[in-house]
């Protein structure tokens, strides 16, 4: 979904030349959408597109690329963490923009579009204006404004709102974090992070002019669009071809099924927690040990996780973190536990307070698990919970054994008793 990093330099054509010779030629335009699919990299999970513009009387070939981000940018990483990173669209030839999927191995997909001559100008208008300086760069939202949803409107604006009408009321029984889980689900840690992170915005249900944030989404539409040629229906898509080939697997269609595996997780790290207690009651140094490596090790995951959602969700315009029911799994108290439970390290009982902390945590999150079956409380989360609540239970109950009998070893060592 996100494009390549890219100077304009490396497009091989200037926007000057761009912009003097389309707006001459237009009924010689050919029009297409380059669809490729999903990379290696985190930011081509989703796939990619470009908008290519071909002038057949001067040659002037061009993919219009909406997806271009730069690391060297000005303050990149504060946008990026502030959830208002800027991208921006440029030109390249498509030869150059071909040649990049080449070489990574990813297909790509031509769709020609059958439009009229003024549809090919509205569309030829619509992109050298958002070429201009003032308008090239726009606030990317990974789900509402991409490489994709920008193709999508300018299609939409010249067919005068066919593709929006129909469409934005076709339900589609998918949502945001579906695709998502789907899109990512080879990249495990990707994976996980994404299903801590998003909020229950992403799981409202989305329409299908809502789905073709998905690049592949909106190469399946116009496979199946229409339009009216001299009181006709006609197929929009006028020529498909595959430009490049590729030799890999096809994209998930559906997310994986996860939950045992994080159950399994789960298990075995509160159990492990809770058989290192035990043997840390009978006093020995090696089981407290290792009691304070997976329980502190679990408080500052699950602390540092929880900070990032509620820092995310109060400081920042990444709208899909908000309102996140894992703030009851990943909670910012964890991280108060982590000085105390060092204490075990030097002495066989853990401070009071502590326990009181880890009892806190492991009731949110039973809270956390039984508000699913109330009304409002539908996010998708069970294999965060699969994790989470058996570890924030382990700790709770190990705190207590180790808060309680390490305090009646030292009674019973005591001269006043």
């Amino acid at each position: 979904m996100v494009g390549v990093v890219a100077a304009m330099g490396a497009s091989g054509i200037s926007g000057q030349e761009t912009t003097r010779e389309a707006v001459v030629t237009a009924d010689d335009l050919r029009v297409e959408v380059l669809t490729a699919d999903p990379g290696d990299l985190i930011w081509e999970r989703f796939g990619h597109n470009a908008l290519r513009i071909v002038d057949e009387a001067s040659g002037l070939d061009v993919a219009w690329n909406w997806g271009v981000f730069d690391f060297r940018q000005e303050d990149f990483i504060p946008r990026l963490v502030r959830g208002t990173m800027l991208y921006q669209m440029a030109p390249y030839s498509t030869e150059a923009f071909l040649r990049e999927y080449v070489a990574a191995g990813r297909a790509v997909w031509s769709q020609e579009l059958d439009l009229t001559p003024s549809e090919r100008q509205l569309i030829q208008q619509a992109v050298i204006e958002n070429y201009r300086p003032e308008n090239r760069f726009y606030r990317y939202d990974y789900y509402r404004d991409n490489c994709s949803t920008r193709i999508r409107d300018i299609l939409d604006r010249a067919l005068g709102g066919r593709i929006r009408a129909e469409t934005g009321d076709v339900v589609t029984g998918t949502t945001y974090r579906w695709h998502t889980r789907r899109l990512l689900r080879d990249v495990f840690w990707a994976y996980a992070g994404i299903q801590l992170v998003l909020g229950n915005r992403a799981d409202e249900p989305i329409t299908a002019w809502q789905e073709m944030f998905v690049p592949m989404r909106l190469r399946d539409y116009l496979s199946r669009a229409t339009v009216e040629r001299e009181g006709v229906n006609v197929p929009l898509v006028r020529e498909a071809r595959l430009l490049v080939p590729s030799n890999r697997g096809p994209v998930p269609e559906a997310p994986p099924r996860r939950f045992p595996v994080f159950l399994l997780v789960g298990v075995a790290w509160g159990g492990a927690i809770l058989l290192a207690a035990k043997g840390a009651v009978a006093g020995s140094w090696l089981p407290r040990a290792a009691t304070v490596v997976l329980a502190s090790g679990w408080s500052l995951l699950a602390g540092i996780g929880g900070l990032v959602l509620a820092l995310a969700w109060a400081l920042t315009d990444h709208v899909f973190w908000g309102w996140n029911e894992n703030l009851l799994q990943a909670d910012p108290l964890s991280l108060l536990m982590l000085p105390g439970m060092i204490v075990l390290f030097f002495r066989p009982r853990l401070p009071g307070w502590v326990t009181t902390l880890a009892v806190s945590v492991a009731v949110l999150s039973l809270v956390g698990l039984a508000v699913q079956v109330l009304p409002g409380f539908d996010q998708v989360n069970a294999e965060v919970l699969a994790v989470s609540v058996p570890v924030n239970l382990a700790v709770a109950v190990a705190a207590r054994v180790l808060g309680r009998v390490g305090g009646g070893a030292e009674r019973t060592l005591s001269p006043a008793t």
